[in-house]
C-alpha cells in the first residue's frame, strides 16, 4: 500500500471519528422539545403527544375526507396553543403518541422563543400536554451559530448524515488496506522474508514469532537472518517451533531486534 493511500485512509478514519463525536455532541446538546427554524423557511418537525391518537378517530376523519386512501387531515385531530400569526404548525401524520409535521413561518417573523402546547383537539389543552419551544431565527447564519455541532454550524448538515457518507468510504478504505497488506505480505514471503508477528521479552531471551513457515521452506533448527526495517542484516536466529505459516524462535536479549524487523531465509537456502 503506497504512502498516499495510507494517508487518505488515515484522514477518512479521523473524519469518521470526528463525525461520530459530533453526532454525540448533537445528541447531548440538542433537545427534542426545541424546534429551530429560519424565518420564511419550512422545517420538518416531530414529537410525542401525552396520549396516543385513537385509530378509530383517524379512520373517521379519513372517511369524512371521502377516500380512505387519501392523506388523513391530522390538523383536524391535533392542534397547538397558543397560536401566532407569523408561524404555523401543520400535522402530517400520527401513529400512537408520535406525530410528524412541518413548521412554517413568515419572512418577517420576529426572532425569539415561543412556547406552545401540542395536544389532541378531542382532549383539549390538558396540563400534561407536552410543551415545545419554537425558536425562530432571522437568517441562516444566526440559525447555524445556535448549534454546538461543527457540521451543523459550518456545513448546514446534521452530523448523522456526515457519518452516513463517511462510513462506507471508511469501510472501503479498510478493505483496500487489508487487501494491499495481504499482497505485500505475500510478496515478501515469496522472497523468503517474513514480518515479526509477536516479540516478547523473557528473562533470558526474546521470544519471536514471525511470518515464515514450512510452506515457505523453513525447518526446525534452520539458521535464519534478522533484518532491520531497511531490510539490512543485523543478526542470526535459529528456528524452533515451525508451523505451516509461522515460526517461533528465541533470540538473545543483547542482540538488536524490534517489532518492525523481519526474518529472512538466507539467499543461498531459498527454494
Amino acid at each position: 500500500m503506497n504512502s498516499l493511500n495510507k494517508k487518505f485512509t488515515l484522514v477518512v478514519l479521523i473524519l469518521l471519528a470526528l463525525s461520530i463525536i459530533d453526532t454525540m455532541i448533537m445528541a447531548v446538546t440538542g433537545s427534542k422539545y426545541i424546534f429551530k427554524a429560519v424565518a420564511g423557511k419550512t422545517a420538518f418537525i416531530s414529537g410525542k403527544l401525552a396520549v396516543p391518537v385513537d385509530e378509530n378517530q383517524v379512520k373517521r376523519h379519513a372517511l369524512l375526507a371521502g377516500n380512505e386512501g387519501q392523506r388523513t387531515p391530522y390538523d383536524e385531530i391535533i392542534t397547538y396553543a397558543p397560536q401566532y400569526d407569523f408561524f404555523r404548525l401543520q400535522f402530517l401524520d400520527a401513529k400512537g403518541r408520535l406525530w410528524r409535521g412541518t413548521l412554517e413561518s413568515t419572512e418577517t417573523a420576529p426572532q425569539g422563543d415561543y412556547v406552545v402546547a401540542i395536544f389532541q383537539k378531542a382532549l383539549g389543552p390538558e396540563e400534561k400536554a407536552p410543551k415545545f419551544t419554537i425558536r425562530l431565527f432571522q437568517n441562516e447564519q444566526a440559525y447555524r451559530k445556535s448549534f454546538f455541532s461543527v457540521s451543523e454550524r459550518y456545513l448546514g448538515l446534521a452530523p448523522f448524515w456526515v457519518t452516513l457518507v463517511l462510513l462506507p468510504l471508511a469501510l472501503y478504505c479498510i478493505f483496500i488496506t487489508m487487501r494491499d497488506a495481504g499482497k505485500e505480505l505475500s510478496d515478501l514471503q515469496a522472497k523468503g522474508i517474513g514480518p515479526i508477528y509477536k516479540l516478547v521479552k523473557r528473562k533470558t531471551d526474546w521470544e519471536v514469532i514471525f511470518g515464515l513457515g514450512s510452506r515457505h521452506g523453513v525447518n526446525p533448527g534452520d539458521c535464519l537472518v534478522v533484518l532491520n526495517k531497511h531490510l539490512e542484516p543485523v543478526g542470526e536466529i535459529l528456528s524452533a517451533d515451525v508451523g505451516p505459516e509461522s515460526t517461533t524462535a528465541t533470540y538473545p536479549l543483547d542482540n538488536p531486534i524490534a517489532p518492525d524487523h523481519f526474518i529472512a531465509i538466507p539467499a543461498d537456502e531459498k527454494k
